[in-house]
């Protein structure tokens, strides 16, 4: 698919959500999206690199310049892409990493998928309840309301924001056991998910439900062939 066709196709994916959630709301079934926030709605790109320039400022040394697209899911494949070969600094810096990565005061260092705000905007101009419903945990809920509010996007109501009550709780297990209670509050009409296995999970719970992956950066475990199921690179329409 070419670049144009790819745009063209993301635009009618985005279009034919806004539409899906008219139809529902004109039933007055209470439409229901379900959005995930890490590299789903907010990138985690210069979370990853404050971390890793504070590391080697830490350390005294000289990494090579990286741009947004040579940013890995792993900090340790980041940190080879700037020249980091040394097994026990790699080390290192998975615990320096892993100290700050989850900390409030780093999460304001993540800005929005392009046209990720203004997309939850018309969901819920066009009749939606949305939930962002993320792996973070509680102890990360006022760095995660200020990035989303900060960047313009709409928090009606706390309860819309659902994060892990225990860091330690396995993000599917958390997102299973919401999703299952999310199912008596209304019709969900879908979801978005950078994370192939969570786009799985989702359509596991509900099969009829419109689901999109956000094909930017992911784990990388084996999950089941998505077929049937759209991807997008960011949220704007009409790009193409």
């Amino acid at each position: 698919m070419t670049p144009a066709a790819a745009a063209t196709r993301q635009s009618e994916v985005l279009e034919e959500t806004i539409r899906l959630t008219e139809t529902l709301a004109r039933k007055r079934q209470r439409p229901i999206w379900i959005l995930d926030i890490d590299d789903t709605l907010l990138s985690t790109t210069n979370r990853h690199l404050r971390i890793l320039r504070e590391f080697a400022t830490h350390k005294g040394l000289p990494l090579a310049e990286l741009d947004h697209g040579s940013v890995r899911y792993s900090i340790s494949d980041t940190a080879r892409m700037a020249g980091l070969r040394d097994e026990f600094t790699l080390n290192e810096l998975r615990g320096f990493w892993f100290e700050r990565f989850f900390k409030n005061e780093y999460l304001v260092e993540d800005h929005p998928i392009e046209g990720a705000p203004q997309y939850c905007r018309d969901l819920i101009t066009s009749g939606a309840t949305i939930y962002y419903l993320t792996g973070r945990d509680e102890t990360m809920r006022p760095g995660t309301i200020a990035a989303l509010t900060t960047h313009g996007f709409p928090l009606p109501d706390p309860s819309c924001l659902l994060l892990k009550p225990e860091f330690s709780t396995p993000d599917r297990e958390f997102k299973e056991t919401v999703l299952s209670r999310l199912s008596t509050s209304g019709t969900v009409a879908g979801g978005f998910e950078n994370e192939p296995l969570h786009v799985q999970l989702l359509l596991e719970i509900f099969p009829q439900g419109r689901m999109v992956l956000v094909d930017t950066r992911h784990s990388g475990r084996p999950a089941p062939p998505l077929h049937g199921v759209p991807r997008i690179k960011d949220y704007r329409r009409n790009s193409g």
